[in-house]
């Protein structure tokens, strides 16, 4: 009960901070770029941060093989797959469970979607029937969610469908439309709540929110495409709204639907990949060169509408401690 309280209230003063942010407005966010240290090692990216401040993602190393990392207290861990040539980690949750993909050369047209549980042990978690997965989020309850591609004798020759696996192993679709080329569902929070994108039948991506396969559709005012790729406790929607070349800022959607954007100082491009439930945001960016950096992207500092939200959390401390 204390912890929920608290991740409300910290999701309270995130809000609370962002009320006077007008649409389309960045906030004073304070990015800091990320770079995997090992040697030789390019295009870092980060994909999910949790609340107790452990990030995860990815990058390639000297020799041109992708591998996942976990960054936990300053600390990077490289993570890959068994058998893998290529893995992506893209979700972990606050028990150390995580998710992603991995490819392997002996069978480079598949892609397999996986689960690693905090002890490192790894389960091979496909669609029944399908061989390109992935695997992008897990919440705390152990829900997956995910997507599959499929590549019909269509004039498009691509459909996506995305999925919500159980912790039994059950597999749940989800598609807000049979028409166009599928729907993509990236964000997961602890509600069953998911967020992403549908590919319409015109060429247009429009953003997607809802749960239990019921969703209201939005677009960032002014983007040509609109890809929500996380969702918090509080319904706050992260993502990327892209220009026509598909280069462009992170967005933020609040619960209310209002846009802030956002881009990290000095970028090409910049895309909001994953948010936590204390408004902490991690991503990727490429710079002037066209080399891909992460980052994450702190919180502003406090001002008189935290000091507002400090005093509702201390309150909710003092509520708490009479119960």
């Amino acid at each position: 009960m204390r912890k929920l309280l608290r991740q409300r209230l910290l999701s309270a003063m995130f809000l609370l901070s962002m009320v006077a942010v007008p649409a389309a407005a960045a906030p004073a966010y304070r990015f800091n770029t990320v770079d995997v240290p090992f040697a030789g090692a390019t295009e870092t990216e980060l994909f999910e941060i949790t609340d107790a401040g452990d990030s995860v993602g990815s990058y390639v190393d000297a020799a041109g093989a992708r591998h996942g990392f976990l960054l936990q207290n300053g600390t990077y861990t490289s993570i890959s797959a068994p058998g893998a040539n290529a893995t992506r980690i893209l979700g972990m949750n606050s028990a150390g469970q995580m998710v992603g993909f991995y490819r392997t050369a002996a069978d480079p047209g598949s892609q397999h979607a996986f689960l690693r549980q905090a002890d490192g042990t790894f389960e091979t978690i496909d669609h029944p029937g399908q061989d390109f997965n992935y695997a992008f989020r897990i919440n705390d309850a152990g829900q997956v969610g995910g997507y599959y591609f499929e590549f019909p004798s269509t004039p498009s020759g691509i459909f996506i469908t995305s999925h919500l696996r159980e912790p039994d192993g059950s597999f749940v679709p989800r598609l807000f439309s049979t028409e166009g080329d599928g729907t993509v569902l990236r964000g997961l929070n602890n509600d069953g709540t998911q967020a992403g994108w549908w590919l319409a039948p015109d060429g247009g991506i429009h953003g997607i929110v809802g749960v239990n396969g019921v969703f209201a559709e939005f677009d960032v005012p002014g983007a040509a495409f609109t890809l929500p790729n996380d969702i918090n406790d509080a319904g706050i929607v992260a993502g990327f709204a892209a220009d026509p070349t598909f280069e462009g800022q992170g967005f933020i959607r609040l619960a209310d639907g209002t846009f802030a954007l956002l881009a990290v100082p000095g970028a090409h491009s910049t895309e909001v990949l994953g948010i936590n439930n204390l408004g902490q945001l991690v991503g990727s960016y490429e710079d002037e060169q066209g080399n891909v950096h992460g980052f994450i992207a702190h919180i502003p500092e406090p001002g008189s509408l935290w000091l507002l939200a400090c005093a509702l959390l201390l309150g909710g401390r003092r509520l708490v401690a009479k119960r």
